[in-house]
């Protein structure tokens, strides 16, 4: 299926322009998602433009409050941080996406194809919401410190001079072997 031409452009332009957009995809879109979004957001500053985003079927209404916590121990800001499906990013006229990186199994398994055909990765993480056990903050500080040692380096990689969304696509899908 061939693109609408005005994606392609958008694309491309976004990418001339320095601004690197990633959309982090988890199950509910409530923890995990949030999590590197915001830490991204937090890291990149105007080199990244960071989304989150659910499987449509699964996708909660507001962040984890251990999400926030552990954001907030973090001083990072969790300002406008809204759990949404990933339909919003599939829609006509959405924003242009570099990366899509998905962060739980079972999303990765019924992934849906991308508009304009961005990069894609997948970072296992998991699903701290699907345990017997109650929820823990201290595996949500956990994640989010997992989340930032591979998003530094993204951040960092970035950085180099010419750096295009191409040029990161390997370093992207290599990160998901970190520990």
């Amino acid at each position: 299926m061939a693109l609408p031409q005005g994606c392609a452009l958008r694309y491309r332009e976004d990418v001339r322009d320095g601004m690197l957009s990633v959309l982090f995809v988890s199950r509910r879109g409530t923890v995990r998602a949030p999590l590197a979004c915001a830490c991204l957001q937090h890291l990149g500053g105007d080199r990244f433009r960071a989304h989150a985003a659910g499987h449509p079927a699964e996708a909660g209404h507001e962040v984890h409050p251990l999400a926030l916590a552990a954001l907030r121990s973090a001083h990072i800001s969790a300002d406008g941080l809204q759990p949404q499906s990933w339909d919003v990013f599939r829609r006509s006229g959405a924003p242009p996406l570099d990366f899509v990186i998905v962060l739980d199994r079972s999303v990765a398994e019924r992934e849906p194809a991308w508009p304009g055909q961005p990069e894609r990765a997948f970072w296992a993480y998991e699903d701290l919401l699907a345990q017997d056990l109650p929820a823990d903050a201290l595996q949500f500080t956990h994640t989010l410190l997992s989340l930032r040692r591979r998003l530094e380096l993204l951040v960092n990689l970035a950085r180099r001079p010419g750096t295009r969304a191409a040029d990161l696509r390997s370093d992207v899908r290599d990160m998901a072997y970190l520990a």
